[in-house]
């Protein structure tokens, strides 16, 4: 059985070829550059004004104080989105709004709170510093200047950046096509409807799976439930291969040591092609019948990730190590799940010797974030998972983590959740 930390060095190492494309910047919301993006021109790409009010040429004002203060005529006003070129002629000054464009030789705007208006126009009581309120020409970012770097994620912010510098397309990597399938002769797919028979559950993870791989903005195909048969599984998985043009391949069930666990035995013997299986078990928990693979075809490679049947361990599996893989092979810079430090509401204890993964859910105080269980940690409460904000890592040499002490958990998706003391 492997340690946590060696199964996730192997996992560095599995194939998973990537293609790119080019996408007009407003279809790659959620997509991961594959190049360096580089500005077109600068940011902002004119002097403009940061307020509405007045600006001057500073030689003009230098001598206002409140004693003595300078008045100066208007000559003109500009607006947002004025295309002129403008000049302040000498000894006046021009109305300016927010976002217009500076005249060439102004250099310096005082917004309209600061000034007094009288008959002879604008009165000025103090002269402020050179460039006051102005957003100078290229002062974000040059043309040429590097705006986003490969393996960043596009978002709202980061698509509003390149656009503002004048980029209109992005390479970005190809979504890889993930094929997910389950393993159960209990399993019944809920989209079929019907209801349960006794000895029957509900298909969740290969819907669970799908909506985790959506989440992050990958296509996932579904390849079906395998019987607990060597010919029924064996028969997925090459229909998974040959039919379904998957670039990557995760299942659940079948990888435990029950005398109808097959997918090891299927694997082992694929006609057609060779699979290499790098691991069976690793000395976590819940999760540890888990398994990794490469299936060779004559055309790619095609990585495999063997996650148990239970539904929470299945969705474990899917944070700590599908997740991360898809994300390391996208060149992102922390393919992780978020972390952040906590201090323990109460005391947590463990059994046995692996590195367990404790759902907790977080209660934000004035000065400090404090950890609690979400109860039941068996890898069939999905209440507990659905219930936490967050992932204790529980060290494998450790049996006690007393209250008050302060460590790092893993944060999960999801912005929105009740302290889980509702159910109690």
């Amino acid at each position: 059985m492997l340690s946590f930390a060696e199964a996730k060095e192997r996992i560095t190492h599995l194939p998973l070829p990537l293609q790119t494309e080019r996408l007009p910047l407003w279809q790659a919301n959620g997509r991961t550059l594959a190049l360096d993006l580089y500005a077109k021109q600068d940011l902002p790409a004119w002097s403009n004004s940061a307020m509405d009010g007045y600006v001057f040429r500073q030689e003009d004002i230098l001598n206002a104080t409140p004693e003595t203060p300078v008045c100066l005529p208007l000559s003109g006003t500009i607006q947002a989105g004025d295309t002129r070129v403008h000049t302040i002629a000498p000894h006046t000054c021009m109305r300016i709004f927010t976002g217009a464009p500076v005249p060439q030789n102004g250099n310096l705007v005082i917004m309209q709170e600061n000034v007094a208006l009288t008959k002879d126009g604008i009165a000025i009581h103090q002269c402020p510093k050179l460039w006051n309120n102005i957003r100078q020409k290229g002062e974000e970012a040059k043309s040429g200047a590097l705006l986003l770097r490969k393996g960043s994620t596009l978002d709202a912010a980061a698509i509003g950046l390149a656009l503002s510098a004048s980029v209109h397309e992005v390479t970005v990597w190809k979504v890889p096509n993930i094929g997910i399938l389950s393993t159960g002769d209990e399993l019944k797919d809920p989209r079929q409807g019907g209801t349960l028979e006794t000895g029957q559950i509900w298909a969740t993870n290969s819907i669970n799976l799908q909506m985790a791989f959506q989440s992050l903005g990958m296509n996932t195909i579904d390849c079906g439930i395998a019987k607990d048969t060597l010919q029924s599984t064996t028969e997925t998985f090459i229909h998974a291969i040959e039919t379904q043009q998957c670039d990557m391949l995760v299942s659940t069930g079948g990888v435990s040591v029950g005398d109808f666990d097959v997918v090891h035995k299927a694997l082992n013997d694929l006609p057609g092609y060779r699979v290499e299986m790098n691991f069976w078990k690793v000395r976590m928990k819940p999760g540890k019948p888990v398994a990794i693979g490469v299936i060779y075809t004559p055309t790619k490679e095609i990585p495999l990730f063997a996650l148990p049947g239970n539904p929470v361990s299945a969705l474990m599996g899917f944070y700590q190590f599908v997740q991360p893989f898809v994300f390391q092979k996208m060149g992102m810079s922390n393919p992780e799940l978020p972390t952040q430090w906590v201090t323990l509401g109460e005391d947590f204890t463990k059994r046995g010797s692996r590195l367990e993964f404790v759902r907790v859910w977080l209660q934000e105080t004035s000065t400090e974030t404090l950890a609690f269980s979400t109860g039941n940690q068996s890898s069939a409460w999905m209440s507990s998972l659905a219930d936490a904000s967050a992932l204790l890592p529980f060290p494998a040499d450790q049996t006690r983590l007393a209250k008050g002490t302060k460590l790092q958990v893993q944060r999960l998706p999801g912005l929105s959740k009740w302290p889980a003391t509702w159910r109690t």
